[in-house]
């Protein structure tokens, strides 16, 4: 009976480790990207709402997202500058299936080109919300930063994701089996 108990306990044991293969491919994109470009102001109400777009790119961008397309709104009345918007990352010149959606927030330190300060700090946290093609359905999260120029509108960010995978129903479920079996042997040992 113990021989019978330790061969389902591995047999079971190898099952978990190979659900553990099924984690979904999309689970963690590991993306990283430092797009740069030119950014174009669009208008700023009396509120001090700022509307920016930005179409930037990054030749190495992780999983050939080599084109980044942003909007955001800045609000320019507090200091540090308060920023939102969304961007879309895709493949060179928007050709394939393949989009990432995501949208940030964070803060720009004030710029004052007029006293030689040309260059703003950016930085904050973004959201994956979903995507087309191989990134359908992506969820994730993580940090950017970067640099704009107020003088020559050139901009500078990087996005890198921190998020950690969920893990996948069937890798739990094994993983789970793998410590009742454990514990069922110990305890019948004893």
């Amino acid at each position: 009976m113990m021989r019978s108990t330790r061969q389902t306990f591995l047999l079971t044991a190898l099952l978990a480790l190979g659900s553990l293969a099924t984690l979904p491919a999309n689970a963690q994109f590991n993306f990283n990207a430092t797009y740069t470009g030119l950014s174009t102001i669009v208008g700023l109400d009396a509120n001090g709402y700022l509307t920016v777009t930005s179409t930037l790119t990054d030749p190495n961008a992780t999983h050939r997202l080599t084109d980044a397309k942003f909007a955001q709104t800045v609000f320019v009345f507090v200091n540090p500058n308060i920023i939102v918007g969304t961007s879309t990352f895709e493949t060179t010149g928007g050709i394939g299936a393949d989009k990432l959606f995501t949208s940030y927030s964070g803060i720009a330190t004030a710029a004052d080109p007029a006293n030689g300060i040309d260059v703003s700090n950016i930085s904050g946290k973004f959201k994956f919300t979903g995507g087309t093609g191989a990134f359908a359905n992506a969820s994730g999260y993580g940090v950017w930063s970067g640099t704009v120029n107020l003088v020559t509108s050139a901009v500078s960010v990087n996005f890198t994701e921190t998020s950690v995978p969920e893990p996948d129903g069937l890798a739990l479920l094994g993983g789970m089996t793998v410590c009742g079996g454990s514990l069922l042997l110990r305890r019948r040992r004893k």
